[in-house]
C-alpha cells in the first residue's frame, strides 16, 4: 500500500483515533512497518503482539499494527484486566493455546476463517503457528462492530486496508494497574 509506505516514512509511528458509534475509542499503536506478528505470554496467557527487525532483510512486506478498543466499565464491576484476561483466554482455547487469525472479509461475513479461505488470501501470515477462526467468538459484539468500523474509516487513510485479505490477529490486550 503506497499510502501506508507513506505514513511509515514520515512518521515515526502514526496514530488514528476514532469513536465508533458505540461511543468507544479505537486507536492504533505500536505499527511496525516490515513486522512481524508474535506471541507474547502473558503468565501462561497468550496474547498476540508485533515487533520489526531493525535488518531490513529479516522483515516481512506487511506492515503490522494493533487496533485498541477502549473499554469504560461502571460500578459495579471492577476487574478490567482480569476481563481482559479472560478474552485473551477464550482465544487460547479456541486455537489451542496460541492466537486466532482472521481474514477481514471473514469478519464482515461473520463467518470462521479455514485454512483453506487463509492459503487463498493474498497475504501470508507472519506468524505461522496462529490458527485460523474467529474472532466474532470471543470478542464482544461492541467490540467487533467497533474494529470494523475503525477498519473502515481508516481506508480513507490508507486505502486498501479494509481488503478482504487483510489480516486480524487475536487477541492483544493491555493491562494497565492503578
Amino acid at each position: 500500500n503506497v499510502v501506508m509506505e507513506e505514513i511509515n516514512e514520515h512518521l515515526y509511528e502514526g496514530k488514528f483515533l476514532y469513536k465508533s458509534t458505540t461511543d468507544q475509542i479505537i486507536r492504533s499503536f505500536c505499527s511496525n512497518p516490515s513486522g512481524h506478528v508474535v506471541v507474547e505470554n502473558h503468565s501462561g496467557v497468550m496474547a498476540a503482539n508485533g515487533h520489526a527487525y531493525k535488518d531490513e532483510k529479516l522483515g516481512s512486506p506487511n506492515t503490522n499494527f494493533a487496533l485498541l478498543v477502549s473499554h469504560v466499565f461502571t460500578e459495579p464491576f471492577d476487574k478490567p484486566n482480569e476481563y481482559a484476561k479472560e478474552i485473551c483466554c477464550h482465544a487460547n482455547d479456541l486455537s489451542n493455546g496460541s492466537v486466532i487469525v482472521q481474514r477481514y472479509g471473514d469478519i464482515k461475513r461473520g463467518r470462521r476463517t479455514t485454512e483453506k479461505r487463509l492459503k487463498e488470501g493474498f497475504l501470508e501470515p507472519t506468524l505461522k503457528e496462529a490458527v485460523p477462526g474467529d474472532l466474532g467468538l470471543v470478542l464482544p459484539y461492541n467490540t467487533m462492530k467497533s474494529l470494523i468500523e475503525m477498519v473502515e474509516a481508516l481506508d480513507h487513510v490508507t486505502p486498501g486496508i479494509a481488503s478482504e485479505h487483510t489480516l486480524f490477529y487475536g487477541v492483544e490486550a493491555k493491562f494497565y494497574s492503578a
